[in-house]
């Protein structure tokens, strides 16, 4: 059964960013567990205690022994008043070393030993292991693009050259060839409108007025990657007659310029701080 990988999708979006279409693929795959590592045993290390009273270590920390029957019924006798003395599976890792642990150690301090817990952390493996299918998975485009089985793009939304080692996590990947790269994986890839909002407004709709032409690159510069080139050629691929022919000389109409540049696919735009920047056309 396919596993669903649904991401919100802009009305009109063509291509999206490689790094965060990876990034969210392993979050699926490597979903970090919701609960705190919890109790599943005990060990023990031997210590001795001081001039000062205080327990030292005898033996490296990495060194454990397991707990004896003596040790096990000496455990029960200390977390006998506690909730989950005899159910340790219901033990955080951080009501271990608040309230279980020392409850122990104080008890087997004339024993020679203080407990060591076994406390897997799920989380913490999930979070490496997705850290680790990320740098997969991005080694994984680069091939496959190289060879040609995949096609990438460059901020232009002009087909991307890749060559084996390639860093493509900021290359954009078009909607068709991800469905397909997805499919493969056993993923659906849904895609669904964020909004209702028409694609004619993915530009935010406010009036941005009037800009000189270094004001324009500085302002949308992030969102329209090639704008100081396409203003460099405006006479000639028509941004001049769009937005600047009846205005004084020097003068730009914003709305007018960004209206050019989404028509022709060159603006850029992210769903949110947390997931894949979306390439609108």
């Amino acid at each position: 059964m396919l596993r669903p990988l649904s991401l919100p999708l802009e009305p009109g979006v063509f291509a999206l960013k490689v790094g965060d279409l990876v990034r969210d693929v392993a979050a699926l795959l490597n979903p970090v567990p919701p609960e705190p590592p919890r109790l599943v045993g005990l060990f023990k290390r031997s210590v001795v205690t001081d001039d000062f009273g205080s327990q030292v270590d005898v033996r490296p920390r990495s060194e454990v022994e397991p707990l004896t029957p003596e040790d096990l019924d000496l455990v029960h006798r200390a977390w006998s008043h506690l909730p989950h003395g005899k159910d340790w599976s219901h033990i955080t890792k951080t009501d271990y070393y608040t309230v279980y642990g020392p409850a122990l150690d104080e008890a087997a301090q004339h024993r020679g030993w203080v407990s060591s817990p076994d406390l897997p952390d799920k989380a913490f493996v999930a979070r490496i292991s997705r850290v680790i299918d990320v740098k997969r998975l991005l080694e994984e485009v680069c091939d496959a693009a190289t060879v040609g089985r995949l096609t990438l793009l460059d901020d232009s939304r002009l087909p991307l050259t890749v060559v084996s080692g390639h860093r493509v996590e900021g290359a954009y990947m078009p909607v068709p060839e991800a469905g397909r790269w997805l499919e493969g994986k056993g993923i659906v890839f849904e895609v669904k409108a964020a909004s209702a909002t028409p694609a004619a407004e993915a530009v935010p709709a406010r009036k941005h007025g009037l800009r000189k032409r270094n004001a324009l690159i500085n302002d949308f510069g992030r969102i329209w990657p090639s704008v100081e080139r396409d203003l460099r050629d405006a006479s000639g691929n028509g941004l001049s007659e769009a937005a600047s022919r009846h205005l004084q000389h020097g003068m730009w109409d914003a709305d007018q310029a960004l209206a050019w540049a989404r028509e022709r696919g060159k603006l850029i735009e992210s769903r949110s701080s947390t997931g894949p920047a979306w390439a609108p056309l």
